[in-house]
């Protein structure tokens, strides 16, 4: 049996010209007019691909939980969408609710700089959580998603968590880390393809208008 896993980062939380910075499991702002119309290219793009019995999992979230209800409005009938706490974006603790540059000047740029170009787990920025649960949580996710036997399924989450699905696959967190390619861009989306005995990554940080 094969999945096809699709990843999808919600949609846009700023405006142009709004002060952009951290948002995290802390920060529950709204998607803007971009990020529905985000939401509805995915939606459209999982119509495409005639995944209307798709399952679709999100974090909890308004900015997940809207974006996942705007895709699947796309789709007849609309599928069943589970919330799943393990979705949640990160907490960026000391970061949260900063710019890129109040960070540098508050605490360096050492490690805003390995966060941001190769995923490398900030050690003195107030993370609540740790690297290992955050893994732990997605791959039990992973895990249970293809204990049911599905052939695909739908995540909708936010960049930081995202980017930890590539654990699910030997070697792929290493090499799309050590490119800086790890980053997911808002409305885009990735494809994971699990068969029984491994998997492989199909597409990563690509417009819906791509798959």
């Amino acid at each position: 049996m094969t999945l096809r896993l699709i990843l999808a980062r919600h949609g846009d939380t700023f405006n142009p010209g709004d002060r952009v910075v951290f948002v995290g499991a802390s920060n529950d702002l709204p998607l803007t007019e971009k990020g529905r119309a985000q939401a509805a290219a995915l939606g459209e793009c999982l119509a495409r691909l005639k995944l209307q019995d798709c399952p679709i999992l999100c974090g909890p979230l308004q900015r997940t939980r809207i974006f996942a209800q705007i895709a699947a409005a796309h789709l007849t009938p609309t599928p069943l969408i589970t919330v799943d706490f393990r979705l949640n974006e990160l907490d960026y603790g000391l970061w949260a609710g900063l710019t890129n540059q109040e960070i540098k000047d508050r605490y360096g740029e050492d490690e805003l700089t390995g966060w941001d170009t190769q995923s490398i787990w900030p050690q003195n920025a107030g993370w609540p959580e740790s690297e290992a649960v955050v893994t732990s949580e997605v791959l039990s996710l992973v895990q249970e998603i293809r204990a049911t036997g599905a052939t695909s399924a739908v995540v909708v989450s936010s960049n930081g968590r995202l980017r930890y699905f590539l654990k699910s696959i030997p070697g792929a967190f290493e090499q799309y880390a050590l490119a800086g390619e790890a980053k997911v861009r808002t409305g885009n989306i990735c494809m994971l393809e699990f068969t029984k005995d491994k998997g492989r990554v199909c597409g990563w940080n690509i417009s819906p208008k791509e798959a």
